[in-house]
C-alpha cells in the first residue's frame, strides 16, 4: 500500500516539475521577445531624434539644401556615421524621385557609402506603404542582405516632400537578443 502511495507522490512530483519548467520556458521566450520590441522601440527614438536634426539642419527643405550644400552633406553623412555601432549595421536616408525610384541622400556607411541620388531597389514593398501612410514601420529581412536582422523604416517628412531615414539592425545583434536568456533556457531544457 505504501508503494501506491510512494508512486502517486512521485508522478504528482514529476507533473509539478514538467509544469514548472514548461513555465519557465515560456517565460524566458516572453522575456526575450519582449526584450527585443524594447530595443525595436529604442530604436524608433533614435529614428525620431535623427530626423529632428536633419530637418533643422536643412531646414525643413531636405533635398534642396542637400543639393545645394556639398558641405552639409558631408556632416550629415558623418552625423549618421556617428550613430553607427555593432547594432546598427546601415543608417541611411532615401528619397523617391519623380519617377517613383527611391534615391540615397545620405549614407552614414564609411566602408562603402552609396553615392549622392544613386539608386536604391527595395525588395520589400512595404517601404512604399511607408512612404505613403508616412507611418514608421519595422521590416524583417528574410531576404536580400544577409546581415540584417529588421530594418526600421522612417518618414521625415518636411515642407514639400518625404524622406525615408532606414536604420538597418544588424543580424549579430538580433542574434545577441536571441541568445541573451539562453543560459536560463538552458538550464529549463535540462528540467525537462
Amino acid at each position: 500500500m505504501k508503494q501506491k502511495y510512494l508512486n502517486h507522490f512521485i508522478f504528482g512530483l514529476l507533473a509539478v516539475m514538467i509544469t514548472v519548467a514548461l513555465s519557465m520556458h515560456y517565460m524566458v521566450a516572453q522575456s526575450t521577445e519582449n526584450l527585443k520590441n524594447e530595443e525595436i522601440k529604442r530604436t524608433a527614438k533614435y529614428a525620431e531624434k535623427i530626423a529632428q536634426f536633419i530637418l533643422l539642419e536643412t531646414n525643413g527643405k531636405i533635398e534642396s539644401a542637400l543639393d545645394k550644400d556639398k558641405v552639409l552633406r558631408k556632416k550629415l553623412n558623418e552625423a549618421l556615421f556617428a550613430f553607427m555601432t555593432e547594432e546598427f549595421r546601415y543608417i541611411f536616408l532615401l528619397l523617391k524621385d519623380p519617377k517613383g525610384i527611391y534615391r540615397f541622400l545620405l549614407d552614414g556607411s564609411l566602408e562603402d557609402p552609396a553615392e549622392y541620388k544613386m539608386p536604391f531597389f527595395p525588395k520589400s514593398n512595404q517601404y512604399d506603404t511607408v512612404y505613403m501612410m508616412q507611418n514608421p514601420q519595422i521590416i524583417k529581412r528574410s531576404e536580400g542582405v544577409d546581415q540584417v536582422w529588421v530594418s526600421l523604416v522612417y518618414p521625415i517628412i518636411d515642407e514639400s516632400e518625404t524622406a525615408l531615414l532606414v536604420m538597418d539592425l544588424s543580424k549579430e545583434y538580433g542574434q545577441y537578443l536571441n541568445e541573451f536568456h539562453s543560459p536560463l533556457e538552458f538550464v529549463v531544457r535540462l528540467m525537462n
